[in-house]
């Protein structure tokens, strides 16, 4: 930015020249000069020290002008897989290591994972879905944080013993978690049979 100074030579000023000489030799310092040319704050003057005007109204900020800032963009859902699908993944896993040798029985997975017998037990009994129903729970996800159905109320599914009733308690469950959600009309699946 070109200025100005006493003695009308033009010379560029920016921060880096700031200490430096000046056209005739002298360091330039920077003075800040209010409106009007009542002085703001200066530097006190010294001998063989040019002091270069600054205006203090450059400094200030620029108001802001109502209604022409931009509304906040829309933020994509945070999705992550449902906390069902990773208990699901973890007990065929567990049963992987268990068939392959890995661990000798439930007991030594518990004490390797950390966790109590009973939760080894929760979740192999995952792994006795049936096919589709698995499928369908890996490919849950949790928006925002919520969750579409909780381990627990799966469990009960799980205990059917036949694929067919798994299947019916499955659209029940789905149903009472959908019509929480959204209260409508229930969901009807024509491939389970009566």
């Amino acid at each position: 930015m070109a200025r100005t100074c006493a003695h009308k030579q033009p010379f560029d000023f920016d921060n880096a020249a700031v200490g430096r000489p000046g056209p005739d030799g002298s360091p330039i310092v920077r003075t800040f000069t209010s409106r009007g040319g009542i002085p703001g704050v200066e530097t006190r003057p010294r001998p063989g020290v040019r002091n270069l005007p600054f205006p203090l109204a450059a400094l200030r900020r620029q108001p802001v002008v109502r209604g022409t800032i931009p509304p906040p963009q829309k933020q994509e859902p945070a999705r992550r897989p449902a906390r069902v699908a990773q208990m699901l993944a973890l007990g065929h896993r567990i049963q992987a290591a268990l068939d392959s040798g890995e661990y000798v029985d439930q007991a030594a997975a518990a004490r390797a994972l950390g966790v109590t017998r009973m939760r080894i037990t929760q979740l192999l009994n995952l792994t006795f879905l049936a096919p589709d129903i698995q499928q369908e729970i890996l490919f849950m996800e949790a928006v925002d944080g919520r969750e579409p159905l909780a381990e627990r109320a799966l469990r009960h599914v799980a205990r059917r013993e036949n694929w067919v009733e798994q299947r019916r308690a499955w659209l029940a469950l789905l149903d009472a978690a959908a019509s929480r959600a959204h209260p409508g009309p229930t969901r009807q699946d024509p491939t389970v049979s009566d």
